[in-house]
């Protein structure tokens, strides 16, 4: 500042800079704040208009008595009561394995295994010994002991009933609510990243909880495991799903700068599923390639797998043993699978340290369509890894939002009393899809209008790139199969 002859002079001259940068701000939120209204109409929808129950099926899956080739009950009902006799029977007493401090007892008391202690945020936090699902994975690679896997088993049979045995309201239909902001990338990323989820929310992502004005459902609609969707159905007509073809994994390409990548995706868009097959446009079959040294073409579904796997675990930088427990191997091996993966693509190293620089200068970081968040947690690993995750999986997330919104505002007619096409009938949103039905023969035309809205230009180092989508069609919410899209040519006329 010039010199003057008081400090109240010198402060005067902040307000002008004050006042820009409030502007600029207020503009900020004000962008967020018209875009998260936008897709509250599309929330408000589809939680009220529900998603109708098939109790016959319902019934069936839980009750069903009847046996499979290995003797175990088809029901849920049964085969949890299969499993107590039987886990008692091993433990020589009845444990209430719903209960985490008898659970602990077994495992760690009776059965003499290795304690498993939850991730902590900070070395300074006091360990505390666990039994949950992450620990059970652990100690059932490490033991021989079958009782394991039926402790295992049911659990998740105890969880899916908390989804498959919940009352419809009087028209038969389960509701949930939608929070438009509520979602966070940890729990998307199916563990690849382990924190406290409630410091990273807003970024994007819808969540699903109980109704708070229908009370029918299980709650977050979201999360049911795929058995427990088949109850669900819309009577007499067909389920369209799109997903975006390997979204994350494209974003990820163009903000590192991966050339071979690009060109595999660029290749790929807009053809078939035959034509990506042929010519081996995958890109964790690209990865298992490389990491294995075999022709891409001679890539199994196992290597597949693995490059899938540590494709996602090096993006976001997750440490050698998550990777290690994902492919069940020894932390040694997954230590030269991750350096093996670095040398091959050493870009992602140096947008990491771009990341980390600007986390240091601003602790602000924006995704590909202007939404900005402050990182505010402990400098350290867990805050690189929400930073890393946050730009690729907060643009997918608001990318799938704006294409909903875009889908009521070229059918703004949508309700439960129309029939397409003066209306896109969307009944769900699962993060990165969103759900429509229609009749047999709509399916066409209902996934060329959906396809239209979700091709949405994004911009990463002055490189534009749209993603691909592809898409499922079923007759329940859990029996959905790929089916080839084959307007491709029509709409490139349609855009010329």
């Amino acid at each position: 500042f010039p010199s003057h002859d008081t400090d109240q002079e010198k402060t005067g001259e902040l307000v002008p800079v004050l006042k820009a940068v409030q502007k600029r701000a207020l503009e900020q939120v004000g962008i967020l704040f018209n875009f998260e209204m936008r897709q509250t109409y599309p929330a408000m929808m589809m939680q009220l208009q529900g998603v109708p129950l098939n109790k016959e099926r319902q019934h069936k899956l839980l009750t069903n008595p009847e046996l499979d080739e290995n003797g175990k009950a088809k029901g849920i009902d049964p085969r949890i009561e299969q499993l107590s006799k039987s886990i008692e029977k091993d433990l020589g007493k009845k444990v209430n394995i719903n209960s985490p401090v008898q659970l602990r007892a077994v495992l760690y008391g009776d059965l003499g295994l290795p304690e498993q202690y939850k991730k902590r945020r900070s070395v300074y936090d006091p360990k505390k010994v666990t039994a949950d699902a992450e620990a059970l994975r652990k100690l059932e690679k490490m033991s021989d002991n079958p009782v394991l896997g039926k402790i295992m088993e049911y659990k998740k049979l105890v969880k899916l009933r908390q989804f498959v045995s919940v009352e419809p309201s009087p028209e038969g239909r389960i509701h949930t609510c939608y929070n438009i902001t509520g979602a966070t990338m940890q729990r998307a990323k199916k563990g690849f990243v382990i924190d406290d989820e409630e410091q990273y929310k807003s970024f994007g992502r819808w969540s699903s909880s109980e109704s708070i004005i229908l009370p029918y459902g299980p709650g977050n609609n979201q999360n049911i495991p795929k058995k427990g969707r088949k109850i669900y159905e819309w009577p007499g007509k067909k389920i369209v799903a799109p997903d975006y073809m390997q979204a994350e994994a494209v974003v990820v390409a163009y903000l590192i700068k991966d050339m071979k990548l690009i060109q595999m995706f660029e290749q790929s868009f807009g053809k078939s599923r035959e034509y990506r097959k042929e010519h081996n446009l995958d890109v964790h079959k690209f990865t298992a390639h490389q990491m294995f040294g075999v022709a891409i073409k001679d890539v199994t579904p196992d290597q597949r797998q693995i490059g899938k796997t540590i494709r996602h675990a090096n993006n976001y930088s997750a440490g050698p043993g998550v990777l290690s427990n994902k492919l069940n191997i020894s932390m040694n091996e997954a230590k030269k699978l991750m350096s093996i993966y670095h040398q091959t693509c050493p870009q992602l190293r140096l947008w990491h340290g771009q990341i980390q620089t600007e986390l240091q200068r601003t602790r602000t970081l924006t995704n590909l369509l202007g939404r900005r968040h402050k990182f505010t947690d402990r400098w350290g690993d867990n805050l690189f890894r929400s930073a890393y995750s946050y730009i690729p999986q907060s643009t997918v997330g608001d990318l799938m939002n704006l294409a909903i919104a875009g889908g009521l505002d070229n059918f703004p007619t949508q309700s439960l009393y129309y029939d397409y096409p003066d209306t896109l009938h969307m009944w769900a949103q699962l993060h990165d899809a969103v759900y429509s039905y229609c009749d047999e023969d709509q399916i066409p035309d209902v996934m060329k209008a959906v396809r239209k809205c979700m091709l949405i230009p994004l911009t990463a180092n002055h490189m534009t790139f749209t993603i691909d989508v592809d898409f499922s069609v079923g007759d329940t919410w859990g029996d959905m199969e790929e089916v080839e899209y084959t307007d491709y040519v029509k709409d490139e006329e349609e855009a010329a």
